[in-house]
């Protein structure tokens, strides 16, 4: 834990998590379009589409990992966070939109400081605000620039978060 110590800010359990100040699984219009955080992996991003629980609607993000569809040359030292998200806000009206969650009802998070090698910790509270998805209200075309932040409660309590910003990589996920 103390690589999570010197890559996240302590915050207290009763502090929201994002902006939106609610740190609850409802969701809602989001505050600013800055990240409130800059204190892990972020910068490029991949994200694609995914199948939720009951094989419903979901959106999987990728942050750290470079920003093409192809992940396949990734360094696996290199730090990422993946985010799997259906909360219904998000698959509503996905741009502009900051969503929260704390229980893992409307997405959840996998925190890895190390990469692949090392050690990945998973979280499900978080907040997520995609400030441009280019193409969102024409077919979500393939190769489409997404961008945004995001903010991870872990479980010891403090929070890594990032803005991104990369490409919508499409896909049809075969879910069931």
């Amino acid at each position: 834990m103390a690589l999570l110590a010197a890559c996240s800010e302590k915050a207290g359990s009763e502090d929201p998590v994002g902006s939106a100040g609610s740190g609850g699984d409802t969701g809602g219009s989001g505050g600013g379009t800055e990240a409130p955080l800059d204190n892990g992996p972020g910068g490029s991003l991949l994200m694609a589409a995914a199948c939720g629980p009951d094989d419903g609607q979901a959106f999987s993000l990728v942050m750290g990992l470079g920003s093409g569809c192809d992940q396949s040359e990734a360094d696996p030292a290199r730090p990422y966070v993946r985010l799997d998200m259906y909360h219904p806000d998000l698959l509503a009206d996905p741009v502009g939109t900051e969503v929260t969650w704390a229980d893992a009802s409307g997405g959840f998070a996998t925190f890895a400081p190390e990469g692949r090698s090392g050690p990945t910790y998973t979280t499900g509270a978080g907040a997520l605000l995609l400030t441009e998805w280019e193409g969102v209200d024409a077919g979500r075309p393939e190769g489409g620039r997404v961008a945004g932040w995001y903010v991870l409660r872990l479980d010891d309590g403090s929070e890594v978060g990032a803005p991104f910003s990369g490409s919508w990589c499409g896909g049809e996920p075969l879910c069931g």
